[in-house]
């Protein structure tokens, strides 16, 4: 074959970089690269048996403009030759840069099928396989519709998303460089597509809005050790310097004074501490059951990814949303998060309103349906009374109940005095400190 000349230890050895390119900054050619590479290197071949994607990806990254014209013994010279280490430049046009990345792309990406996640009674099964929280509205024809309802975490705030018209995946924003021409989501077939990470076995990041069924899981999002998002010293929180705390703090990574109780004992805790927002909405589009298509596509485990995935979700299907204070327990969603419930949103209309009247909010969202109003509505205002929502906790520990926050946003003189003040455990045990590795 074409590339029968690169040997296998070459392959090996190119499949052992971290990267393949030297990035400047976030989201530029260097970077997508390695977004893609992170799973091409990974993905075991599955998605390119024999890897002969790989090893046209191989010769893309080592151009040799002479190795076209040269037969098979030259190129097995020419080829012996080569360094395999980080690539010295970037490709020289936009379409060589677009060439590389989409092979990357399609080593380590698959493209999910939509499916419709709505229906009637005869597709019942079907939607209960993609949502287990939905409602059974009346039509105006006395049927019933099944309508799924979908929950996610992110950093967007009530006037963004109502800017926005709603929740559009990042290629559909042209966020991040993705409307470049040497981007593959700028161009069809590829700016169109749900892609699934295979190697890491969840949703692509940006073309894909992953969806919750739970407040419980989409609390937890966006993910804590996200770095594109938060960014924190993973140093022990006692010993944080004035500059690592302004660190932290820059990149909207907070620490939090909180009344605690670890393993039934009552303390004074330190935790870091984020903002975010929750919205529940209504999913009348196609979506893709990632779980399902891990499992029966890649052979991968059971509820290893718990999530949805839908390209959009429209304004006027947003139902409400929660702005949230966020309490860490630890440096994962994993460890848990305990959020806060400090604003209620509802949306109607295309606006979002402090206060709702059940019959307007009904005949807004679900053609009068009153019935599937309280079902939104009563859940929620228990919600409220508690005050938070707790997230999935998966990783073992010591057993920690946050029961309010005492102070928020500290400052690095803040932060001193709850370590240095004896009246700070007036509990008659050491201030806690949450976990940060």
């Amino acid at each position: 074959m074409a590339h029968d000349w690169i040997t296998k230890q070459q392959l090996d050895q190119f499949k052992g970089l971290q990267r393949l390119y030297a990035s400047n900054q976030d989201f530029d050619f260097g970077w997508w690269c390695a977004y893609f590479w992170k799973e091409a290197r990974a993905s075991g071949g599955r998605l390119d048996p024999g890897d002969e994607k790989l090893k046209a990806l191989f010769v893309r990254v080592y151009r040799d403009p002479t190795l076209p014209t040269m037969n098979f013994v030259q190129r097995k010279a020419a080829g012996a030759t080569i360094v395999v280490q980080q690539a010295a430049s970037w490709p020289d046009t936009d379409a060589d840069k677009r060439a590389v990345l989409e092979l990357a792309l399609e080593i380590g990406f698959k493209d999910m099928p939509g499916g419709p996640a709505t229906g009637g009674i005869p597709r019942g099964l079907e939607v209960r396989r993609y949502f287990r929280n939905k409602l059974r509205l009346r039509t105006a024809g006395g049927g019933r519709l099944i309508l799924p309802i979908g929950c996610r975490g992110e950093g967007r705030d009530f006037a963004t998303v109502r800017e926005h018209g709603g929740a559009l995946n990042r290629v559909d924003l042209g966020l991040n460089n993705m409307g470049q021409p040497w981007h593959p989501f700028s161009h069809a077939p590829h700016k169109d597509r749900m892609y699934f990470r295979v190697a890491s076995g969840d949703n692509c990041l940006f073309s894909v809005l992953s969806v919750a069924e739970t407040m419980k899981l989409s609390v937890g999002f966006p993910l804590i050790e996200d770095e594109q998002i938060f960014k924190f010293p993973s140093a022990l929180i006692m010993h944080w310097t004035r500059s690592q705390l302004e660190q932290a703090r820059a990149n909207d990574v907070l620490l939090a004074r909180v009344t605690c109780t670890v393993n039934g004992t009552q303390r004074t805790g330190v935790f870091l501490a984020t903002q975010s927002y929750a919205y529940s909405f209504k999913v009348p589009g196609d979506a893709v059951h990632t779980q399902d298509f891990l499992e029966n596509e890649m052979g991968g485990v059971q509820d290893q990814c718990i999530e949805r995935g839908v390209r959009e979700v429209a304004l006027q299907d947003f139902l409400f949303g929660l702005k949230l204070r966020r309490i860490h327990l630890g440096p994962t969603r994993g460890h848990g998060v305990i959020a806060f419930i400090e604003q209620v949103r509802y949306q109607m209309g295309g606006d979002w309103h402090e206060n709702v009247e059940r019959a307007l909010y009904a005949q807004r969202h679900f053609d009068s349906d009153r019935q599937a109003a309280d079902a939104v509505l009563d859940p929620l205002e228990a919600q409220i009374q508690v005050g938070r929502i707790e997230g999935e906790r998966l990783v073992d520990g010591n057993v920690v109940q946050i029961q309010s926050i005492d102070q928020w946003a500290l400052s690095y003189e803040q932060f001193r005095q709850v370590i240095d003040e004896p009246r700070n455990q007036h509990f008659g045990q050491p201030v806690y400190f949450g976990a940060t590795s």
